[in-house]
């Protein structure tokens, strides 16, 4: 079997600027990259093949013998390997931010240069990479999610309704990670040269659950929290694997269970984020996005999985069964795809 694993801002998608792009954003792909690429490297006869920009580094050392890692110089150079090898791999995963169409054009270039996604099509990413229609979707069918406008270019937007009590936040329309988040007390914004998305602010802790699609249908992973540092723009911290005992898991996977359905079939992992409210009983509970895409929860995940996670998604997009169990211990991960225990964690 011969995979190609794509993940966009350190495999040269960003070789038309001047720098590489933004280190937050990079140190989560690479992350996501070296985790499901030693994963599907581990499957037996397996060839793993991975584009690098050239000011990128990946592994800090060297990466798995049956991983090519081929290093690109320019766009023409990228572009030209990323057909071939979306065309000749029997499986392509792409990792990409969804921001400006970056993930729904990769998906597309994949299909036609008649490669198979082993991520989800661009079906699914022109409706979950859209966090205004995703909130639309989701409210018209009675989903949790927080009260929410698309702020018009150069206008002052509101929500509508009373004013948000603890303020709102403001978020690019088709963001990724938390590039572009501004919270404000106010009760308006006004929006610069972009469409811009208005939710009221919740208060509560955020948390994630990944999902894996395919012919077999849906299967809720592990949630994990989410640590967010609200000071520095809402900056994603890493998380932790929360043992399927907790209450907050069965709140999480309630809200899942919820949203899924109304949303297009997919193949390969996606992850959605949410908010617990206070209420122990969930009514403050919301969807706030879903990511079409895997996410950095991956690296956590991975690490209590009983099998191999990478092959999981393979078997789920053929339609064989697999088992997909996990052996739960207190876990944390960062966004650089550092694993630690929770003692470990407390030494650090």
């Amino acid at each position: 079997m011969r995979v190609f694993l794509y993940e966009f801002l350190t495999g040269g998608g960003m070789l038309d600027e001047l720098t590489p792009c933004s280190p937050h954003l990079q140190r989560e792909g690479r992350a996501m990259l070296c985790a499901v690429s030693e994963d599907f490297a581990a499957i037996d006869a397996c060839k793993v093949q991975v584009l690098r920009d050239h000011r990128c580094t990946l592994w800090r050392g060297e990466p798995p013998s049956n991983i090519d890692v081929t290093v690109v110089h320019t766009s023409s150079e990228h572009d030209r390997l990323f057909r071939a090898m979306a065309g000749d791999a029997d499986f392509t995963l792409v990792i990409a931010p969804e921001t400006h169409g970056i993930l729904l054009r990769l998906a597309f270039e994949v299909q036609t240069a008649g490669g198979r996604l082993l991520s989800p099509s661009p079906e699914f990413i022109s409706v979950a990479g859209d966090k205004w229609k995703v909130h639309e979707t989701l409210r018209s069918s009675n989903v949790r999610v927080p009260r929410s406008a698309l702020g018009e270019p150069l206008q002052a937007s509101r929500l509508p309704g009373d004013p948000p009590r603890a303020g709102l936040v403001v978020k690019p329309r088709d963001g990724a990670g938390s590039e572009g988040i501004v919270h404000t007390t106010a009760d308006h914004y006004v929006c610069g040269q972009r469409e811009l998305l208005l939710e009221e602010f919740v208060p509560g802790q955020a948390a994630s659950v990944m999902a894996v699609g395919g012919p077999l249908g849906v299967r809720l992973l592990l949630p994990c929290l989410q640590c967010i540092d609200r000071q520095a723009g809402f900056a994603y911290q890493g998380g932790a694997v929360l043992s399927p005992e907790d209450p907050r898991s069965e709140r999480i996977r309630r809200l899942a269970r919820s949203a899924l359905p109304c949303l297009p079939t997919f193949t390969g992992l996606i992850g959605l984020d949410v908010v617990l409210g206070k209420a122990d009983d969930g009514r403050d509970d919301v969807v706030i996005e879903v990511n079409p895409r895997v996410t950095t929860s991956y690296v956590g995940l991975r690490a209590v999985a009983k099998g191999n996670l990478a092959q999981a998604m393979v078997a789920w997009a053929t339609g064989y069964p697999c088992p997909l169990e996990f052996t739960y211990f207190p876990l944390r991960f960062t966004p650089d795809g550092r694993v630690f225990t929770e003692d470990e964690a407390a030494a650090t």
